[in-house]
């Protein structure tokens, strides 16, 4: 049994509207959670709107016109990120489908049904709301078109549609990591003082910071570019179990005019086209080069139980980039069957973030493996 159900995230513009949905959802059954409800005086706000935000399977923003503040932001994308469509149950509250389709906070729901406050009673609202708690599984209703009717008919030739999805892929991955902040000085990641942590140590210590890593007021925040995935099948620095594995070096190029050090790495594990984001999992990050060799080579498995998944990995020490420089970057993807190591299978997509304590990141193109060898958006 969760804590909550459903997290209503909302602007104090429409506080008294947000308390009055929130009490008819609990009329329905449904454990509601509202700051203005659940933080009492001298509540640590911050503290318990990420717990409840953590903890409630469901995700409900109230948008008007008011829901556009830094904080909205950061509230709205930390609630979307790891939620599968069908948990999100947005809201638009005195706002339409244009204002929605226009407004560039909102690209992560732009696919999904909204539900229509302006001309339906709040307790009607609440039964429909909480139907579809109740039923989590069953398809969303299909989401409103807000584009076709602008669209041309020369746009849906077959290069345009392949172009445009691949855009939306790619701003989606980009938006994963967009936590913007309030100003450019707050202070750089504090390092984790291990050499290995354990996946519980490691899930907690690296969550903590992921909740507000990229900096998007640092000019800097995109020189850093993953421009090449180079495979090497050289084994001769491979300590032993490695053997016979593929090295990936990651090949990223500092553009900018700061040093930067990468202190995180997140992977994204896609499987039978699946939805992104389903689940998150931390993992121990092992150096398996031999020791004189330079630079170290960093080994990740990739469990095969888990469909769809974000890794996160802390690097202990953090792996230098230089200004204007370009560095490699060894990394070997691996699963373990029985006592043998092998690369992931070819169901498997990956993309990898590196984040940086300077709070900027470098994203990859997808690639997989198939038949021993590698296939990438760089090729």
């Amino acid at each position: 049994m969760t804590e909550y159900d459903i997290f209503i995230s909302f602007a104090d513009e429409n506080e008294a509207y947000a308390v009055k949905l929130c009490e008819a959802l609990q009329k329905e059954g449904i454990k509601a959670w509202c700051s203005a409800k659940n933080v009492g005086i001298a509540g640590n706000i911050y503290g318990e709107i990420s717990h409840a935000l953590h903890h409630a399977p469901f995700f409900l923003p109230l948008i008007s016109k008011h829901y556009q503040r830094n904080w909205h932001k950061i509230e709205f994308e930390n609630g979307c990120y790891n939620k599968a469509p069908q948990y999100i149950i947005p809201v638009a509250y005195g706002v339409t489908y244009k204002y929605i389709e226009n407004n560039p906070i909102f690209t992560l729901i732009r696919n999904i049904r909204l539900v229509e406050a302006n001309n339906i009673s709040v307790s009607k609202l609440a039964k429909l709301i909480a139907a579809r708690v109740r039923n989590p599984e069953a398809p969303p209703p299909p989401p409103k078109k807000l584009l076709m009717s602008f669209i041309p008919l020369f746009l849906l030739e077959s290069k345009f549609l392949l172009s445009l999805v691949a855009a939306v892929l790619a701003l989606s991955l980009y938006k994963l990591l967009n936590v913007p902040s309030e100003n450019h000085s707050q202070p750089a990641l504090p390092p984790i003082k291990k050499d290995t942590l354990t996946i519980a140590d490691s899930f907690k210590e690296i969550t903590k910071f992921l909740e507000v890593t990229i900096d998007f007021d640092n000019p800097n925040v995109d020189k850093l570019k993953v421009i090449n995935i180079k495979e090497d099948k050289t084994e001769d620095y491979l300590s032993n179990d490695y053997k016979g594995l593929m090295v990936l070096n990651f090949i990223l190029h500092n553009k900018g005019n700061q040093d930067f050090d990468i202190a995180y790495i997140k992977v994204e594990a896609q499987r039978n086209n699946e939805d992104l984001y389903f689940n998150s999992r931390a993992g121990v990050l092992r150096k398996i080069s031999d020791t004189s060799q330079e630079p170290n080579i960093f080994a990740i498995e990739i469990p095969n139980e888990y469909p769809n998944t974000h890794y996160l990995y802390a690097v202990t020490p953090s792996f230098h980039c230089p200004r204007e420089k370009q560095i490699v970057l060894p990394i070997v993807f691996y699963q373990k069957k029985q006592n043998n190591y092998l690369l992931p299978d070819t169901s498997a997509e990956f993309v990898v973030h590196f984040i940086t304590v300077q709070r900027t990141y470098a994203l990859s193109k997808s690639f997989y493996f198939e038949e021993g060898a590698l296939y990438s958006e760089y090729q």
